[in-house]
């Protein structure tokens, strides 16, 4: 799965709150269509808090969800939301799901800080359409 990351780009470690298990040195981001086995998803390991996925398909539905890990690993998943693509030219209505991505994973950040644990409860951030 290809993507261009955008903003954001200091690894996560380079945040100054203490975790539990350790400072967050890693994102990992996963993509599946609905339908399929969370076992068939693309994992996309980040060093950076935002990601602009590309080479989707057209008019399909993917389920996305995130999470952080220390140098202990990975943490809990978030819930996974669920997006439908449609057209290939970008919409307005496509910026505004880029953006709630970015908002997703840095609700995630804040919980975290927030817990100081990676035993927390899975945020829900429900459907949304690209």
């Amino acid at each position: 799965m290809a993507g261009l990351c955008e903003g954001g780009n200091e690894p996560p470690g380079s945040l100054k709150a203490k975790r539990s298990n350790g400072r967050i040195v890693y994102y990992k981001l996963q993509l599946v269509e609905n339908g399929r086995s969370d076992s068939e998803a693309a994992v996309i390991t980040l060093n950076a808090t935002s990601f602009v996925l590309d080479e989707l398909k057209r008019w399909t539905e993917y389920r996305i969800w995130v999470l952080a890990g220390t140098s202990v690993g990975d943490g809990p998943p978030s819930y996974p939301i669920t997006v439908r693509t449609h057209e290939d030219e970008e919409t307005t209505q496509t910026k505004k799901n880029k953006m709630m991505m970015m908002m997703m994973m840095m609700m995630m950040m804040q919980k975290k800080r927030k817990t100081g644990s990676n035993n927390q409860k899975r945020m829900d951030t429900g459907t949304e359409n690209l």
